[in-house]
């Protein structure tokens, strides 16, 4: 939680009681290998941020 804190406060200034909202509202979810973050027709109102990846990474 505290490397997102930080790259937000990289681009935009971010008040002590900003960033305890943050965490407030902000869990950290693991997902384990072949498990999706959303499936096909599926609607997702809420937004994911990658902390990390392990193995094959996909060349774009």
């Amino acid at each position: 939680m505290e490397n997102m804190i930080r790259f937000f406060k990289s681009i935009a200034p971010l008040t002590d009681a900003d960033c305890e909202r943050l965490i407030k509202i902000c869990k950290t979810k693991s997902l384990e290998k072949g498990e999706h973050w959303i499936t096909i027709n599926q609607k997702n109102r809420k937004i994911a941020f990658i902390k990390y990846t392990i193995g094959k990474h996909v060349k774009a």
